[in-house]
């Protein structure tokens, strides 16, 4: 690969890295649209019209960074995998660059996105000033999915502050993204935003109830709906609300002792049954399992020797 090309990928490579390794972005009532902690997004195409978005640095705080119109060189459509890399500069009759307000806006004509496909795309826009382009994101969704059976488990927390349910786009090679989601419901009333939040992780779409919610709740299963606009059939969510626990605490007496150690390993070796209380309790890898680790992790916490968190 030429110099050029290589150090052009590196760039966009470390840009997608950022999506996966830099802090989560979450949508609430207070956020901004069309910007992220670390990328710009258009707004969701849904087959008419344009998409447009304000053009801003990463850090807002380094004037060295600001985003000068006159500056602007070029936008490339990037598409990446973990093999290859292709980087294809867009042509200027397929969007626009006009200073609004004081602000660069950059559009994307209609005829441009007819020809892209439904799915998420990524662009970098250039500018002679800013040493690495601005990464921006682009959501597509012209048709519905059908996804049969789709379903998630929310996995509460301990001590009953709330409540997480994460969507994998793996699952179901379907894109789960915070633009593409139109409302959560309960019994098919639409949650407010104050019950709850929601952030994209790596290729992840992950919901976090807040413990006003769980406390209107009674004890059992319970069924959320979360729909998309990428999707004809909201997504099952299901919450089966126990008693608050803590970790390592399986026989719920407050303390995390050797006895809770001894339980766990004898659940794992299939000698005794845990409740789903008591599964929670002992998920202290926070992977699902119950082995022996399992119990070796709350005995060393009940001695003090180690810690869950670490």
């Amino acid at each position: 690969m030429p110099k050029t090309h290589f150090k052009k990928a590196a760039v966009f490579l470390l840009c997608i890295s950022f999506l996966a390794a830099l802090p989560m972005y979450t949508v609430n009532a207070n956020a901004t649209s069309g910007q992220t902690d670390f990328c710009l997004n258009f707004d969701v195409w849904q087959g008419s019209g344009t998409v447009d978005v304000i053009l801003r640095q990463h850090n807002p705080m380094d004037n060295n960074r600001a985003v000068i119109f006159e500056n602007f060189e070029k936008l490339t459509l990037q598409e990446a995998d973990i093999l290859t890399f292709q980087e294809t500069d867009v042509d200027k009759s397929f969007y626009t660059l006009e200073k609004i307000d004081g602000k660069p806006v950059l559009t994307l004509k209609e005829n441009y996105l007819k020809i892209l496909t439904d799915g998420r795309h990524f662009f970098l826009a250039y500018f002679k000033n800013v040493p690495e382009p601005i990464l921006i994101k682009l959501n597509i969704a012209t048709k519905k999915l059908h996804l049969e059976n789709a379903g998630f488990d929310f996995e509460m927390v301990p001590d009953a502050d709330g409540a997480d349910v994460t969507l994998d786009n793996n699952k179901y090679s379907v894109v789960f993204d915070i633009s593409m989601l139109e409302k959560l419901c309960y019994n098919g009333v639409e949650l407010k935003e104050s019950d709850f939040e929601f952030f994209n992780r790596h290729t992840k779409l992950i919901f976090v109830l807040y413990s006003g919610v769980l406390d209107t709740l009674s004890l059992g299963e319970h069924i959320f709906h979360a729909y998309f606009m990428n999707l004809s059939e909201p997504v099952q969510l299901k919450l089966i609300k126990t008693e608050p626990y803590i970790y390592g605490d399986l026989n719920h007496d407050g303390l995390v002792t050797a006895t809770d150690a001894r339980i766990c390993l004898r659940a794992s070796a299939q000698l005794t049954s845990l409740t789903l209380r008591q599964e929670r309790a002992a998920n202290v890898f926070f992977n699902g399992e119950i082995t022996a680790a399992n119990a070796r992790k709350i005995l060393l916490v009940s001695s003090e020797l180690e810690d869950f968190y670490l």
